[in-house]
């Protein structure tokens, strides 16, 4: 019996050792990939990269078709006859037909995450002192062209 008291004893000594002492110099390190809003914008490179991926952001999930369903399939120049009389293809486009239950595009074509990206870019290039005038320009005729 004394032994395992002996033991539980040590036990409870070594854990609260282990629960007194602590090791935050090796803890606070902050790793070298991190990017936040604040360490992200510090070069130039970052900057044209930013521009890079919304370049592809609008490639990707803004494609052609959007603009020919919210343009030209609305704009009143298809008809809905056919030669054979069988159905045709997007005629709710083409009568505009939208309700609550209906809606055409979702979140406006999924233009906003776009436009935020855009808007970040401006504000970022606005705020700025590590760019030069010309490199300034030009990225924010890319985000506003």
């Amino acid at each position: 019996m004394k032994k395992y008291i002996k033991s539980l004893i040590a036990g409870v000594l070594i854990g609260t050792g282990f629960l007194s002492t602590s090791c935050n110099s090796e803890l606070e390190l902050t790793p070298e990939d991190y990017f936040s809003a604040y360490s992200f914008w510090g070069s130039r490179t970052e900057f044209e990269g930013f521009i890079s991926a919304v370049s592809n952001q609008f490639r990707e999930n803004y494609p052609a078709n959007i603009l020919f369903y919210a343009g030209e399939l609305r704009a009143g120049t298809l008809e809905l006859t056919t030669i054979d009389g069988s159905g045709i293809l997007n005629s709710d486009y083409i009568q505009n037909i939208y309700s609550e239950s209906k809606c055409q595009f979702d979140t406006f074509g999924k233009y906003y995450g776009f436009i935020g990206n855009l808007n970040e870019l401006i504000y970022r290039c606005d705020n700025t002192t590590i760019l030069t005038d010309e490199v300034k320009n030009g990225l924010l005729a890319i985000a506003y062209g």
